[in-house]
């Protein structure tokens, strides 16, 4: 047996289950504040079925836990054990060679977490995972959060476990621990965590952590910090996380089907030197029918990005609600584009742009209303 230290490998496991962690929560049979003292290795092969039902094995571990706080349950040692399969020495079973890694939870040594646990059936201290694809919490090693272990209420675990992750999103500096903290306390709260996220928002000048906020607060539906987004996403990229966080809000950015959100700050996104922030803001357009982006859509037929020149394309039909133009799958417009655009430019040129008066609103449309 032998100390091993390893990280979590959902970054190259194969698909991993949506697991509900409110409901994992209310099914363990304990849920303890700890410090992991120890990884090891044990002689123990534990098999199990997972990913499309197929059979796997993997190595045994076991982690010594320093139990700071009961918050579920009943336990009377101030150290407990937990064993659970290795997410990195997997094996499809009647394989020889360990070549696979799964996305089950795991323990890092000095890791400070809330942990969701099951008993075994000896009713001894070693414990095992209530779900072992999520099951470990991790919460900020700071005086904050001690403190607020020491003054947790009685109240439900999940609600516990809530304050717990909202003191340690204002104690982290590390941006994977800001960004998983979000998505526990979101999926464990939903809109009940975005006064949270608010508050990270409000007292960071941070644009990644800017970004992860503005994302989470979007894609919960609260679009009162839209001018912000917008903002993070004209900023120059100063790193390689913050494009990648960019590229994440304009994903969901391009989500909101609000058509006077859309008309007021998508459409100067049109001419963002982005290629995703484009093709996302010409999606969101064309989903919404925002009528007076039309000359931006026909601007979009020249873009440098095909899949935003489909986009914009497949706007100007569904806005114009145009029955003799045929709306092509993006196989045909592939095949055809040069003639569909040429075609609309036609239309443009001939009569489109005459039509178009200030209000945004075609002679065609108001015809048809």
């Amino acid at each position: 047996m032998w100390l091993i230290l390893f990280s979590h490998c959902s970054l190259w496991a194969g698909q991993k289950p949506e697991v509900d962690f409110k409901a994992v929560s209310i099914s363990a049979d304990a849920i303890v504040v700890g410090r992991v003292n120890s990884v090891t290795i044990i002689d123990k092969i534990m098999h199990r079925s997972c990913n499309l039902g197929r059979d796997y094995e993997a190595e045994g571990l076991r982690a010594v836990v320093s139990v700071e706080k009961m918050i579920k349950g009943q336990m009377n040692e101030k150290e407990i054990i937990i064993e659970f399969p290795s997410p990195l020495k997997v094996r499809r079973l009647g394989d020889s060679s360990w070549n696979q890694c799964l996305s089950f939870e795991s323990l890092n040594s000095g890791e400070r977490a809330v942990l969701l646990l099951s008993t075994n059936d000896q009713q001894t201290n070693i414990y095992s995972f209530a779900n072992e694809y999520r099951s470990v919490i991790p919460i900020a090693d700071s005086s904050e959060v001690t403190q607020q272990l020491d003054n947790l209420q009685q109240c439900k675990p999940e609600e516990q476990i809530a304050l717990l992750l909202t003191t340690s999103l204002n104690c982290y500096t590390n941006y994977m621990f800001i960004k998983n903290t979000i998505a526990d306390l979101t999926n464990l709260q939903g809109n009940k965590a975005q006064a949270a996220i608010t508050t990270l928002l409000d007292h960071s000048k941070d644009p990644v952590i800017r970004g992860m906020a503005l994302t989470s607060l979007i894609s919960g539906g609260d679009y009162s910090r839209l001018a912000e987004a917008v903002e993070i996403l004209s900023s120059s990229p100063e790193s390689n996380r913050l494009m990648n966080e960019k590229r994440m809000q304009s994903s969901q950015m391009g989500l909101i089907t609000n058509a006077d959100l859309i008309a007021k700050y998508y459409i100067p996104l049109m001419r963002h030197s982005d290629d995703f922030v484009r093709r996302d803001a010409a999606h969101a357009i064309r989903q919404a029918r925002v009528t007076n982006a039309m000359p931006e859509m026909m601007d979009g037929l020249r873009d440098s990005d095909v899949t935003t020149r489909y986009e914009c394309l497949m706007a100007l039909g569904e806005v114009l609600n145009r029955s003799d133009v045929l709306l092509p799958s993006r196989k045909v417009f592939a095949e055809n584009e040069a003639k569909y655009i040429k075609d609309w430019q036609n239309w443009w040129e001939r009569s489109g742009r005459s039509e178009f008066d200030k209000s945004g609103v075609s002679v065609e449309q108001r015809n048809s209303q």
